[in-house]
């Protein structure tokens, strides 16, 4: 396997880099092979020469190999499975197995590096390299494929959950689907007598009431049938009320009632 450098860094968590060339330069800045984000003042390069990696420390900041201290304009080698570190907690560490020597990276196998991650493709400026791949570890800020399967099983199981809980909570609060034929047959009988206003406009408040229920607006729907209730039980009340009154006014209290007992229970029906 070729050169590898594997990169923990606090802005982006673990990466591996494919050595694709002999001079890799490091620094702030974003045209440098690798970006050291968290300290501006780092500046230097890696290279390749003589079968071995060297690091090249242009700034004055304490940079150190396995320990020991990179001095502003020195030079020190980078053996396999030492650890290059910079004061923002940054650290590289070379992983060398087999030929040392800097390989293209096999083109069937590479991965785009995604355009956030703050470590650019160690192949720099040339054209004609081929993108080096860098893989999230799982001790990374970011999620697996396999993670980010869980996580939205999980949030289609909680949707599914949700809805279910708001499809049941309007099947309790809904009126019964086996009063509509009597609704329609009520509708019917309010508005058989067109010369009827009083029943006309009973017929409209009963809609409304109705149609706010099944609207899921169990609030309003609710009021509307109480002030109906309040009025037939004040009509009927009246002195005026006939001993026989009309089937309509009959079967309407009824079924005012019963939607008020479905709605809020019996204790509620006349609150």
């Amino acid at each position: 396997m070729p050169a590898q450098i594997h990169i923990n860094s606090p802005q982006s968590g673990m990466l591996t880099l494919w050595v694709e060339k002999p001079y890799l330069k490091f620094g702030p800045e974003p045209d440098c092979d690798l970006e050291v984000g968290g300290n501006t003042e780092a500046r230097g390069s890696i290279r390749f020469k003589e079968g071995k990696y060297w690091l090249f420390n242009d700034s004055s900041v304490a940079i150190t190999i396995a320990g020991q201290p990179v001095a502003q304009g020195k030079t020190q080698v980078w053996d396999s499975h030492q650890s290059v570190r910079f004061p923002d907690g940054t650290e590289y560490q070379l992983r060398v197995e087999g030929d040392p020597n800097p390989t293209r990276r096999p083109a069937e196998s590479s991965i785009p590096i995604p355009s956030d991650q703050s470590v650019h493709a160690a192949t720099g400026n040339d054209p004609s390299a081929v993108p080096v791949s860098t893989v999230p570890s799982k001790t990374g800020k970011g999620f697996s494929s396999t993670e980010l399967a869980q996580l939205a099983v999980t949030l289609l199981c909680v949707s599914l959950l949700i809805a279910f809980m708001v499809i049941g909570a309007r099947q309790k609060n809904s009126p019964n689907e086996a009063g509509a034929d009597e609704l329609s047959s009520l509708v019917e009988l309010g508005l058989s007598d067109p010369k009827s206003e009083r029943n006309s406009a009973l017929v409209r408040r009963l809609q409304m009431a109705e149609g706010a229920c099944r609207h899921g607006n169990m609030t309003m729907g609710v009021d509307q049938f109480r002030q109906l209730k309040s009025y037939l039980d004040e009509q009927s009340s009246s002195p005026l009320w006939p001993d026989n009154p009309a089937a309509f006014e009959v079967r309407l209290r009824t079924f005012v009632s019963s939607r008020l007992a479905e709605a809020v229970g019996p204790e509620g029906e006349g609150a």
